[in-house]
């Protein structure tokens, strides 16, 4: 959720602050998100950010929900 409301991106310690996890494990699941695509990360000096990357996907989806929902409303 963090991810999806900053579009910049966050690092380790952001994300760690807001949650009630070790700095280890944010970077263990940031891990397990990355490869599996759901995230990409962008290194800025020493510290990575991490940024959500289904975000144009899950845009896309809402559009189109919010398309066929008028398209239904017009219909009846």
């Amino acid at each position: 959720m963090l991810l999806a409301q900053n579009k910049s991106g966050l690092n380790v310690n952001a994300i760690s602050s807001h949650i009630d996890l070790s700095r280890p494990a944010v970077s263990h699941h940031l891990k397990v998100l990355k490869q599996s695509g759901f995230i990409a990360s962008e290194k800025k000096g020493i510290e990575n950010y991490y940024i959500l990357t289904v975000r144009k996907p899950l845009e896309q989806l809402k559009a189109l929900i919010t398309e066929r929902k008028s398209e239904a409303s017009v219909e009846l």
